[in-house]
């Protein structure tokens, strides 16, 4: 995007006095490699989350999804093969389609509930998993909620299959094809549905996330920044 921009990201990151990834370490590829003195990790910025949170295993299933609220190419495809691939599965879902997909164009079963918008605030503490695209503020927050993942990542050029992609190999999600067909998405709903090692892999994730605000260390990185003259 910085190169489209005709600017060159490379050399902007390199000569800042400060650059902040607002994300969990451990779940960035690059803080692998050898990074500039200037890059901090920060922790994710978080969002409202209850005090206390009811523990997975203890919640009625419920699936929330939620794929961009842009419209991407293949975005449309992907939502009716989840609202398929879940129609019948014990779980109560709500699908959130955004402002680009109109909710009256699906068919969903008697447990199935389409809206172009609900609050994800309102449905992640009683959730138990969440089927997105890998966009990264979605994704933090059901990590937040100790919620594992179905990944269906929608834009190649974005950060999306790297984030599915580093949440699998931790264990607690499964990083899907946007083609993937209804039996596929119902077999790795099903898998992550149930108590299993993905689950406490969320969980300490989650308490991770929520101990530290990545807005508040940021906030703090900035002010201690010398001024120039």
């Amino acid at each position: 995007m910085a190169r489209l921009k005709g600017l060159r990201p490379l050399r902007l990151w390199t000569s800042s006095d400060l650059a902040l990834v607002t994300t969990e370490k451990d779940l960035d590829p690059a803080s692998r490699r050898s990074l500039p003195a200037s890059v901090h990790y920060t922790g994710v910025v978080q969002h409202p989350i209850p005090s206390t949170l009811t523990p997975v295993s203890e919640r009625d299933p419920l699936i929330l999804v939620s794929l961009s609220s842009l419209n991407f190419d293949g975005q449309q495809r992907a939502l009716r093969n989840i609202v398929e691939a879940v129609g019948g599965m014990p779980a109560h879902t709500v699908v959130t389609t955004g402002p680009s997909v109109d909710p009256a164009t699906f068919s969903a079963g008697p447990n199935t509930e389409v809206h172009g918008y609900v609050p994800h605030d309102q449905i992640l503490p009683t959730a138990t998993l969440v089927i997105g695209h890998g966009g990264h503020d979605t994704t933090m927050r059901a990590l937040a909620h100790d919620l594992p993942l179905v990944i269906l990542p929608i834009h190649p050029a974005l950060d999306q299959k790297m984030i599915g992609r580093s949440l699998e190999q931790r264990g607690v999600a499964r990083c899907l094809r946007k083609t993937a067909a209804p039996e596929r998405i119902r077999s790795a709903v099903g898998e992550l549905l149930v108590a299993g090692p993905h689950r406490v892999t969320a969980a300490t994730l989650g308490a991770r996330i929520r101990a530290h605000d990545g807005a508040v260390h940021a906030a703090d990185l900035i002010d201690h920044l010398p001024i120039r003259e």
